[in-house]
């Protein structure tokens, strides 16, 4: 689905569809925090990206809470124990009975521009997608594009709230600086710091032959932090002179710099990272210049949750005021 859904993902559909609704969506979910001591974790985090895939997906603002349940639940499911299991699955199953339902009445009616119907409209070759690849790709979009950005968020207001230049930065509007800061947490705390992979051919890497079937753990954070590529890796540094500053497919390095690896590489990279960056970026830009986040606590420091490297709390005082 990645290779047909990635088009939509940037370029001009990005401008058109996707940037006026992360624009909806981070002024709502900014503006609806609550003044006093508040987590961000989920508040924020969660909701901003989660929101985001709603209105993508053409629901209906009273369908977006539904939604929220149900891709939190099986994000959970894929990571917790045998009752998020549990739960992932039957979430699963209610999302997939609403696809069906809502398929149904596209069939019958109109087909408005939105993610669902990028799935619907046959591929490039002409030929149609069927209901189970359908519902499969919402379940796999529902979940992928609110967790995954959930934990880049927290990570790069983690870096935001440990650095309080940058905070300062954010707080007059400085989108530059948020964006060099979601390039430099990508690479210096990727929220995915390893995949699994298996083997399908024998192999021999360093002298160490890997057999067919092996599974084996890639470890993104470790070549993001390879102190012959980046100097001083473990120096958190937005302005490195080593870091690539654009948006690219990871893989760079090239003229002394080189890109982070947190969105992967290859046939396996991330087809929303630019949607992940327009989130992060319009989300806190609104949070900290137009509600003034400040810490409320020491900052957490950055731990292994499960399979994700992150912080599991970010409480912020916000004024009254702002943008309300």
């Amino acid at each position: 689905v990645m290779a047909w859904i990635a088009p939509h993902l940037v370029g001009a559909p990005l401008d058109r569809l996707l940037r006026p609704a992360v624009e909806r969506v981070a002024a709502h979910v900014v503006d609806d925090l609550p003044a006093g001591p508040v987590d961000l974790i989920g508040p924020f985090t969660f909701r901003l990206p989660g929101l985001v895939m709603a209105e993508l997906f053409g629901l209906a603002p009273e369908k977006h809470e539904r939604f929220l349940r149900l891709a939190g639940a099986i994000s959970w499911g894929l990571v917790g124990g045998e009752a998020e299991l549990a739960a992932g699955i039957a979430a699963r199953a209610e999302l997939e009975e609403w696809t069906t339902a809502r398929l149904a009445e596209r069939r019958r009616g109109a087909a408005p521009d939105d993610l669902l119907q990028w799935l619907v409209d046959p591929d490039a070759s002409g030929a149609p997608h069927d209901d189970d690849y359908i519902r499969t790709n919402v379940n796999f979009l529902s979940a992928a594009g609110s967790s995954t950005v959930d934990y880049a968020l927290r990570n790069v207001l983690w870096a935001l709230l440990e650095h309080p230049d940058l905070s300062t930065l954010a707080a007059t509007g400085d989108t530059d600086a948020i964006d060099r800061t979601f390039t430099e947490t990508l690479r210096f705390a990727p929220p995915v710091p390893y995949e699994g992979r298996i083997v399908t051919t024998e192999v021999e890497l360093h002298g160490t032959v890997v057999p067919k079937g092996a599974i084996v753990r890639v470890c993104l954070a470790s070549a993001t932090n390879d102190e012959t590529v980046f100097a001083e890796p473990r120096r958190f540094d937005p302005h490195r002179a080593d870091l690539w500053p654009k948006d690219s497919r990871g893989g760079v390095h090239r003229e002394g710099s080189a890109s982070h690896l947190a969105f992967g590489l290859g046939s396996h990279f991330c087809a929303g990272y630019k949607l992940s960056r327009l989130e992060a970026v319009e989300g806190l830009v609104r949070l900290f210049r137009d509600r003034r986040a400040i810490p409320a606590e020491p900052v957490p420091p950055l731990r292994m949750h499960q399979f994700h490297l992150t912080v599991p709390r970010l409480r912020v005082t916000l004024p009254e005021g702002g943008s309300r």
